[in-house]
């Protein structure tokens, strides 16, 4: 039974009066659906591909791209859904809604005394979603994470990127991870 997707709206007129006994089981998967937490994605970086590195991060921000698998994606179960992409390593929201994004990695730095910035971007603008870490000496291993609502409108295009404040290390990630969750 394919979903017939519906506005919040619309639902609510027609399931607020069933007099007429008019409500089937299409109109009913139609509202589950509609209504539903849904729209899943999600990107990692797996240690079976070994380590994953971003030559030369400076004052630029650039795309962390070190994911190799998708976790999951919902954009084929439903409309609700969310599309990961291992091409442009971003996520893309299925429908206009409220997102969670999360974002988290362990990473070393080819250079010390470093301060690394990652910062979420919808549509190639950054957001207020960043967060920094100071590397003093380049063989430790840092941790980072990020997560924020996002209101979000169908096909806008997320990712997470990174950027350091002087000189240009290479950053090598043990672990990466991006993922979002529609709410509402």
């Amino acid at each position: 039974m394919p979903q017939t997707e519906r506005t919040l709206p619309e639902l609510e007129a027609l399931l607020a009066d069933n007099v007429l006994k008019d409500i089937g089981a299409q109109d009913l998967r139609d509202a589950v659906l509609a209504t539903a937490l849904g729209g899943y994605a999600g990107l990692i970086h797996t240690l079976a591909s070994g380590v994953g590195i971003i030559v030369g991060v400076d004052a630029t921000p650039v795309v962390v791209d070190v994911y190799d698998l998708i976790t999951a994606r919902s954009a084929a179960v439903h409309t609700n859904g969310a599309e990961a992409s291992l091409v442009s390593s971003a996520l893309i929201p299925g429908v206009t809604g409220t997102y969670a994004l999360t974002f988290g990695g362990a990473f070393t730095a080819s250079q010390n005394n470093r301060k690394i910035i990652f910062r979420a971007f919808v549509n190639g603008v950054g957001t207020d979603l960043e967060t920094e870490r100071f590397f003093s000496t380049g063989s430790n291993i840092a941790s980072v994470s990020l997560g924020g609502l996002f209101q979000l409108t169908a096909a806008d295009v997320i990712d997470v990127r990174v950027s350091a404040t002087t000189g240009a290390p290479d950053l090598s990630f043990v672990s990466a991870g991006l993922s979002m969750f529609r709410v509402g």
